[in-house]
């Protein structure tokens, strides 16, 4: 199960099988991998007609765990415990864990680290998508007064529009 989406489209659920190539044979007993985006998953199920209506059990059990994982709403997780008994232990080690205000509070640490750590990484991707941007804007700088220097202004126009020959001027003077 992933909090994050992994893959671009709007299904949220894909399963792999181990498959040998050269004879064309499926391994789904010895080897599967499923990936469930629950984000995605949320948002498709929320639009449902059996959540709007809470006739729960019209759904698969895929999507009632996922409606039971992300919720949050008390009468969601009694309307599947109310139609299907499977639902039952996991909610109450739901309250249990709930209640436990340690566990909680290490939940709650948890979610903020992850929050934090996103935070850090996206600024540092950012920072570096700038840096990038004025190193490009220097080089580029750079050979236009190179050229300029050397009377090849003339040159510009074509450095500008074609990037194959702005990379060999760029090679030749070592930008």
């Amino acid at each position: 199960m992933l909090c994050f989406d992994l893959y671009k489209d709007s299904r949220y659920y894909r399963s792999f099988v181990l498959k040998d190539e050269e004879t064309n044979e499926i391994y789904r007993q010895t080897f599967k991998i499923s990936f469930f985006e629950l984000r995605k998953a949320v948002s498709e199920l929320s639009q449902t007609k059996e959540v709007e209506t809470f006739e729960l059990s019209g759904l698969t059990a895929r999507d009632q765990w996922a409606l039971f994982i992300n919720s949050g709403q008390q009468e969601v997780y009694e309307k599947l415990v109310e139609e299907n008994k499977t639902f039952e232990e996991a909610y109450e080690r739901l309250k249990k864990a709930s209640s436990d205000e340690t566990l909680m509070a290490m939940y709650r640490n948890r979610e903020k680290a992850i929050r934090d750590w996103n935070d850090s990484i996206n600024s540092a991707r950012k920072d570096g998508v700038q840096q990038g941007v004025q190193l490009g804007e220097q080089r580029v700088n750079m050979l236009y007064e190179r050229l300029l220097k050397e009377n090849r202004g003339s040159e510009i126009p074509k450095a500008i529009a074609d990037p194959t020959f702005r990379t060999k001027l760029f090679n030749e003077y070592g930008i």
